[in-house]
């Protein structure tokens, strides 16, 4: 088939590889380890996540191994010419020379973007990372594993702790975006222009025209706004940069991942006679929390809510509310 020159300043098609490798793996089914090249453009997508490039010039119709792909031409940076064979692309230098298996077209399926059709800003990454610092992407539930996103905001939360962050943009409420997809998007470091979405998909275009998509979970959130509700009445006070240091200091002592306050003292037990205590003021009494929620928001939250209800303390700081759960005492 056709054998193409490259340049070493010339590597487009090694940066979109390596952008579409996103939703690609080392090992698995056909559609989790080879893309496809088409026309001038590149595509992946491994059942969860999709990705998309253009390229600058027309390539062959091929569908490689992703990561060997960019391996050859990685090691290969001096590439002379890669040559599309009907069932390998081969990399190839002066001194190198490499075969990447391909496999039929119609191994794959064909993937579509959903359409840029809203505008959307870089404010938006950043909102649903902060929203999703508690979520892992294979808890045990849905909420857990997942945000969902609001009118202008993102919500994230694990079940004891849940923030909701402001990005401004005033997108489809009630859409359940996976944690694997938020994990995917921070690792893009291209500028937010535009989305599109479905009942079943969401996906973000970039300033090169490339797009991430993911699968939506179709499983809805319970009503978050009871406890959101609580916010509204709240009155919070600030806290200090003390407050942070207690919690650290303190949390190395705990022994069931658990932090008390009580009296004027950040403590390590309930009891006195063990652990360790700092001396603080401002805190409120017989009240514990799950030190690790706590330091999740260390560099978010600036203020606090204590004492307004017995169910949740409310936090807030810049374009960003939240609850967490108060643990029995």
């Amino acid at each position: 088939m056709a054998k193409k020159a490259v340049t070493k300043e010339e590597m487009p098609l090694l940066a979109a590889l390596k952008f579409i490798a996103l939703a690609q793996h080392e090992t698995g089914a056909p559609n989790q380890v080879n893309c496809r090249l088409l026309d001038n453009s590149i595509t992946a997508y491994d059942g969860v996540l999709a990705c998309g490039a253009y390229l600058p010039e027309t390539v062959p119709a091929i569908c490689p191994n992703t990561m060997q792909l960019i391996k050859a031409m990685e090691k290969a940076s001096d590439v002379s010419a890669l040559s599309f064979e009907t069932n390998s692309i081969i990399v190839k230098t002066n001194k190198f020379r490499a075969i990447v298996p391909c496999v039929p077209g119609t191994d794959l399926m064909f993937i579509y973007p959903d359409q840029p059709l809203y505008e959307l800003t870089n404010n938006f990454r950043s909102a649903a990372m902060t929203a999703a610092i508690w979520t892992k992407e294979n808890a045990q539930t849905v909420v857990a594993a997942s945000i969902m996103l609001r009118p202008g905001s993102c919500v994230g939360t694990n079940g004891r702790a849940l923030i909701e962050v402001w990005h401004g943009v005033d997108m489809p409420s009630g859409l359940i975006v996976p944690k694997t997809f938020i994990d995917a998007l921070g690792k893009v470091k291209k500028n937010i222009t535009r989305f599109g979405f479905s009942d079943t998909s969401l996906t973000i275009w970039f300033d090169d025209n490339s797009w991430l998509k993911t699968q939506l979970y179709s499983e809805q959130w319970p009503n978050i706004d009871l406890f959101l509700a609580y916010t509204e009445t709240a009155k919070p006070e600030l806290v200090t940069k003390e407050f942070w240091e207690a919690i650290k200091t303190i949390s190395v002592f705990s022994e069931d991942g658990r932090i008390f306050m009580n009296e004027g003292f950040v403590c390590s037990h309930k009891s006195t006679a063990k652990g360790a205590e700092y001396k603080l003021k401002g805190l409120p009494s017989d009240q514990s929390y799950d030190f690790k929620l706590l330091l999740a928001i260390s560099e978010l939250a600036t203020s606090f809510d204590w004492e307004g209800n017995d169910r949740v303390t409310c936090f807030f700081g810049d374009k960003l509310r939240g609850v967490l759960a108060k643990s029995s005492y």
